[in-house]
């Protein structure tokens, strides 16, 4: 259970989900529905009371021992506009102890050698996302968790990002991906949890969950299809 100061409900309430390691996991909700709070408890950012939880097989309470683990690109683009895409890279690397080469790893990786060196105001909006995510794999994490990854690009830019984030599946990482999108759901994850009101509507394989018909599915989940 999480409920935020002065709030009126909980922001998650009696939730129990378990996502297999090495899976790709699709996180649906409505907005407000506690995928971001759920996040943020996953990433430490956020407490709560709970009965149980494990992460990556340690506790919750270990949290310092697994948040190394953890990779997370935010929905917000949390670069430094003035610096350039290889300097932004650095400075994150710099925090983790990380070495050089790791950086040219992700220019590689993303595909923004050529840009390395011009500053983040100048780079498209696909390009931004692009080494967004590049920032939250400079530690090669077990676990990638993804808030809307692909808001505002380009259908190149976004099958770039899809290319590459299925690479990182077929490696193992454990994926966890939210976002509104059916449609990047259907083509990535192969299991999917709805949160709706600060609890799990369901989860579990991607087919049984949403079938065929998606949209009429998730809105039966949460409650709205007869709207």
């Amino acid at each position: 259970m999480v409920r935020y100061p002065r709030a009126t409900r909980n922001a998650l309430d009696r939730l129990s989900l378990v996502i297999q390691s090495g899976s790709f996991f699709g996180l649906l909700g409505p907005n407000g529905a506690g995928k971001t709070t759920l996040i943020s408890f996953l990433c430490g950012q956020t407490g709560g009371q709970y009965s149980h939880a494990r992460i990556l097989g340690f506790e919750r309470s270990e949290i310092s021992q697994y948040k190394r683990l953890i990779g997370y690109a935010p929905q917000e683009i949390a670069l430094y506009p003035t610096l350039s895409a290889r300097q932004n890279l650095t400075f994150f690397a710099r925090l983790q102890n990380i070495g050089r080469q790791e950086v040219d790893r992700v220019l590689d990786w993303t595909g923004l050698r050529t840009r390395a060196d011009d500053a983040v105001s100048q780079l498209s909006g696909g390009m931004k996302r692009r080494l967004n995510l590049g920032v939250a794999l400079l530690h090669e994490p077990r676990l990638l968790i993804l808030d809307e990854p692909t808001a505002g690009v380009d259908p190149l830019s976004r099958n770039f990002i899809f290319d590459k984030i299925l690479e990182l599946k077929d490696r193992g990482v454990t994926l966890i991906y939210s976002t509104h999108y059916f449609e990047e759901i259907r083509r990535l994850c192969d299991s999917v949890g709805v949160i709706h009101d600060g609890r799990l509507g369901a989860h579990g394989p991607l087919h049984e969950v949403l079938g065929e018909d998606m949209e009429r599915s998730f809105l039966r989940i949460v409650g709205r299809d007869e709207e």
